[in-house]
């Protein structure tokens, strides 16, 4: 009895090898994709550069916009998640319009937020219900969580801030 492996054949990857063979370039389905959407991309740009310097401008411009489309689309960066070089380019630019703020969740807190209190999520969850008791009965009317009761004790579930 023999055992084979189809991962390669039927997993996430499974394209990743294939090639498809146009004009005698041998290239993957995506690259194709990208490389006809670059040149009709740059059909205007073509058009305008051909008015300018003549006839060379059709050699010379659609092989760059193919280029840079292969390089956008298709490579990936060379460190830390290995993204698309699009995604790398857009995550930079966000990132500088947030330097200096901090973010949970990819939301930005506000710089004059201060934690009002530390506690446990198991402490927060006795807080705020008891059983059978909707939150908005259990929340007091000036948003302050009642104390937790003591009889009991809260389990080590990790710390969990409350901002205000």
């Amino acid at each position: 009895m023999s055992l084979y492996s189809l991962t390669h054949l039927t997993g996430r990857q499974r394209n990743a090898d294939r090639k498809i063979i146009i004009a005698t370039v041998e290239t993957s389905k995506a690259g194709f994709v990208v490389s006809i959407v670059a040149v009709g991309a740059s059909i205007i740009p073509t058009a305008i550069a051909v008015a300018i310097f003549g006839p060379p401008a059709l050699v010379i411009v659609p092989p760059l916009f193919i280029a840079a489309g292969l390089w956008l689309f298709r490579s990936r960066s060379q460190k830390g998640l290995r993204l698309p070089m699009y995604k790398t380019l857009l995550d930079k630019g966000a990132a500088k319009r947030i330097k200096g703020q901090i973010l949970i969740c990819g939301v930005p807190i506000p710089t004059r937020a201060t934690i009002g209190k530390l506690s446990y999520s198991s402490e927060a969850r006795q807080a705020t219900t008891k059983p059978n008791q909707h939150v908005e009965e259990a929340r007091p009317a000036h948003g302050k969580a009642p104390k937790p009761s003591k009889t009991a004790p809260p389990t080590d579930d990790g710390p969990s801030a409350i901002w205000s």
